[in-house]
């Protein structure tokens, strides 16, 4: 068994660690990627991720009416992966400007579709988080919220 730890929630707005971030939740789930040709409406992908690749993505963004502000830090949501290949793999969610970590957001399998609730830090400059893919996948990715001093 591995367990990989992302962060932590805590009920004080300042704790042993500093000052903590505030969830803001989006009136709606919103789409802001999908690598699949036409399908996404807050990026201009329309490419799979090759394998052993990392796609750059930006999460601050206005689209379809929601703003994901310049003050947030990490984003919350779900990310689904559809593997092009026939052969297992791992995907992985970082921030950008950073080394890929070690620990894996999904593991997926052969000709699999699957989901996976995911949260990710931003760049604190770009906005931006990655994408790894070891094998060649689709992916969509949808947030619904925000963390933000």
């Amino acid at each position: 068994m591995i367990v990989d730890v992302a962060g932590y929630y805590s009920s004080e707005a300042v704790d042993a660690n500093g000052t903590g971030l505030l969830f803001s939740p989006l009136s709606r789930p919103l789409r802001i990627l999908d690598t699949r040709a036409n399908q996404g409406n807050c990026d201009s992908v329309s490419a799979a991720i090759n394998g052993n690749f990392s796609l750059a993505a930006s999460a601050r963004l206005t689209c379809e009416g929601i703003t994901i502000p310049a003050e947030a830090q990490s984003v919350l949501g779900v990310v689904t992966v559809i593997n092009l290949t026939g052969q297992a793999g791992f995907l992985t969610l970082y921030p950008d400007n950073v080394a890929q970590p070690l620990a894996a957001n999904m593991i997926y399998f052969p000709g699999q579709v699957l989901s996976n609730a995911f949260l990710v830090g931003l760049d604190t400059n770009t906005g931006q988080f990655r994408i790894f893919a070891e094998r060649s996948l689709h992916a969509i990715v949808d947030v619904s919220g925000y963390y933000a001093p």
